[in-house]
Order: C-alpha cells, then sequence, then structure tokens
C-alpha cells in the first residue's frame, strides 16, 4: 500500500499504521472528489451541446443542490 501513496521505503518504515491508514483515506477522498470534478464537467459540457433543456435534471446531480419550493 505504501507505494500505492506514493512513499519511499524509508518514510514508509517511519510512519505508524494509523498514519498510513490515514494517509491512504485521505488519498481515496482526493480520488472521488476528482471523479465528482470530472463527472460535473461532463454534465455541463452535455448541457451546452445539446438541444434539450435539461438544467433542472443536471442540477438535481450535483451535490447538495436544493430545489426551490417557491412557485
Amino acid at each position: 500500500m505504501s507505494a500505492r501513496l506514493g512513499l519511499r521505503p524509508w518514510e514508509s518504515e517511519r510512519l505508524t499504521p494509523r498514519e498510513i491508514g490515514e494517509l491512504y483515506d485521505g488519498m481515496m477522498w482526493r480520488h472521488s472528489r476528482q471523479i465528482e470534478l470530472v463527472a460535473t464537467h461532463a454534465l455541463l459540457v452535455r448541457a451546452m451541446v445539446t438541444d434539450k433543456d435539461d438544467r433542472n435534471g443536471i442540477l438535481s446531480m450535483f451535490p447538495y443542490y436544493q430545489k426551490d419550493t417557491d412557485g
């Protein structure tokens, strides 16, 4: 796992298993944010090139999107 985190052998020897686990969790968090970013860009590009007015469908896919309840 240390190689996946980009750690050199002498760096992984100095870290505790807990610290390596925290590094791994951070790496997975960054990876999931990158996937969300790519998906967001893909949705926006799709919205620009398609003829359909699908803004509400696209907006509902964004994290933390709250639809207006007013009228």
